[in-house]
């Protein structure tokens, strides 16, 4: 069974499981979507919420499992809720370096919201965020992909247009 249609849908769904499980919990929300398939999932949360979109882009440092997270000026977060959005979690490590980052910029509180998380990256999850929002936690999944009817690479081109608020991106 997959879940979800394309990202887009995934983002849709997990807008609506998020606001029925701790939507009177989100303070000021704002949304942070990793580039780049987590873009099209967090610009439907953020819509749904009425929060604006930011992107915490993390990458490989140095080629040995070290994960850095790129400056950039990001806004004040106090007083606010970090959600941080991927298009799924596999083993949540680059995850864990987005939040990591985040809290250094002083929100009240981090969510992590993904439609799909593979076996096990839960518990992680759970250790670095003050919530988790997951619905899909299938135990058989070998890959984030195998949630999706339709998983084509987003590029940067899409990721431009969203950030953009650009309407012509296809998910």
């Amino acid at each position: 069974m997959r879940p979800y249609e394309d990202r887009r849908d995934a983002g849709r769904q997990l807008a609506a499981h998020l606001e029925s499980h701790i939507g009177q919990e989100l303070r000021r929300p704002i949304v942070f979507a990793l580039p780049r398939g987590g873009v099209p999932v967090g610009a439907e949360v953020a819509v749904a919420l009425g929060a604006p979109l930011d992107v915490v882009v993390v990458r490989n440092a140095s080629g040995f499992g070290r994960r850095e997270v790129a400056a950039g000026p990001h806004p004040d977060l106090a007083g606010r809720t970090a959600v941080v959005v991927d298009d799924g979690v596999a083993t949540g490590a680059t995850i864990r370096a987005a939040v990591n980052a985040l809290r250094q910029l002083g929100p009240d509180r981090i969510v992590i919201a993904v439609p799909v998380c593979l076996s096990g990256a839960v518990g992680v999850l759970e250790e670095i965020a003050d919530d988790v929002v997951c619905p899909w936690r299938p135990s058989d999944l070998l890959a984030v992909g195998q949630a999706y009817q339709r998983f084509d690479q987003t590029s940067d081109e899409e990721v431009r247009a969203i950030l953009e608020g650009g309407s012509e991106w296809n998910g």
